[in-house]
């Protein structure tokens, strides 16, 4: 009797941790076609989502072939990456973007960006880029009534021509500063041992300063969406934290002092923590206008696998840039309602 207990107990204990380990915890997927990131808040509403897919050549945005200097891809593929973000503190605050940035898959440097926005600051803006600078085509609603109407129908037009200057011979990468969301941990070491990264914001060349990457433990908690519509929680906690600012390239530390600049609409001392295994963003954190601190966290992921779904239509009203001075090189996105 005793000998069949004691058998009994050994195969249930056998038994227990047969079945604990053959459910490992699910590994997260090498790649990504979309993201989608959640600021949890009180009064604040705050949310990001980010596709990103390879198109051909032929699906770069046309532009005037009469521009000198524009960049050209340097193969049949180019990347393409849509972040759609949306912030809100009632009654302050209510803003929509829609931003595109079509890049060089192997480098990130960027070709052509749209972007447009909804709200405080409705507009809609066009960059095309070129070996030494960047043709900008902005639009904003004249009157009460173009702001009810289409981006195409906007009749207040500015355009101008961005010069990179004499600091752009530093850059071994310039392209938008959303194009950080792209490099995998390897890529990131790399940027900070050199002053080569930069990117273009607020009508002006930046280098991306970064602190020294810190390995962090957090807890992430996402799910992954399959392509037969099943879903898998994750729980990630080992992490790289990155912590950068964008300062002028030009003007010198005293000048630029303080200066900082957006990225996904955050200013300040701006961390991105990615899984230290597979570089995939799990949250990103700064400083944005009116709201504070505010911290995205991924709450759902598609693999690359995985279709991302719809591709948002680019008004063309504003594609063709005026024919003078020279072409875009980098992308800017763009931004929709």
């Amino acid at each position: 009797m005793h000998r069949t207990l004691s058998h009994w107990l050994a195969a249930t204990f056998l038994a227990a941790a047969t079945h604990t380990a053959a459910a490992p915890p699910p590994e997260a997927p090498q790649g990504w076609s979309r993201l989608r990131f959640e600021h949890a808040g009180l009064a604040i509403t705050a949310r990001l989502d980010i596709t990103r897919n390879t198109v051909t050549a032929a699906d770069l945005p046309a532009t005037d072939a009469s521009l000198p200097g524009a960049l050209r891809p340097s193969g049949e593929a180019v990347g393409r990456l849509l972040v759609r973000s949306y912030f809100e503190l009632p009654p302050l605050l209510h803003r929509r973007r829609e931003a595109v940035l079509w890049f060089e898959p192997a480098s990130y440097a960027a070709l052509h960006g749209t972007r447009e926005t909804s709200g405080i600051g409705a507009g809609y803006r066009v960059s095309r880029y070129a070996t030494d600078g960047v043709h900008v085509a902005n639009s904003s609603p004249a009157n009460r009534t173009e702001r009810e109407s289409s981006p195409g129908t906007w009749t207040a037009v500015a355009r101008s021509f961005l010069t990179y200057g004499p600091a752009a011979k530093a850059c071994t990468v310039i392209s938008e500063p959303v194009a950080l969301l792209l490099l995998d941990p390897a890529s990131l070491h790399e940027a900070i041992a050199g002053p080569g990264l930069c990117v273009i914001s607020k009508k002006r060349l930046h280098r991306v300063m970064f602190s020294a990457p810190v390995e962090a433990t957090l807890e992430a908690h996402y799910k992954v969406h399959a392509a037969d519509g099943t879903t898998t929680p994750m729980q990630k906690t080992r992490a790289w934290r990155y912590s950068f600012r964008l300062r002028p390239a030009e003007g010198g530390e005293g000048a630029s002092a303080g200066h900082n600049d957006t990225f996904l609409g955050l200013s300040g001392d701006i961390q991105i923590h990615v899984d230290a295994v597979t570089g995939t963003p799990l949250r990103l954190s700064g400083n944005a206008p009116l709201l504070g601190r505010v911290e995205f966290r991924l709450r759902d992921l598609w693999p690359a696998s995985t279709p991302a779904g719809r591709q948002p239509s680019t008004p063309g009203a504003l594609r063709s840039l005026p024919a003078s001075g020279h072409h875009g090189q980098i992308a800017s996105p763009d931004i929709a309602p």
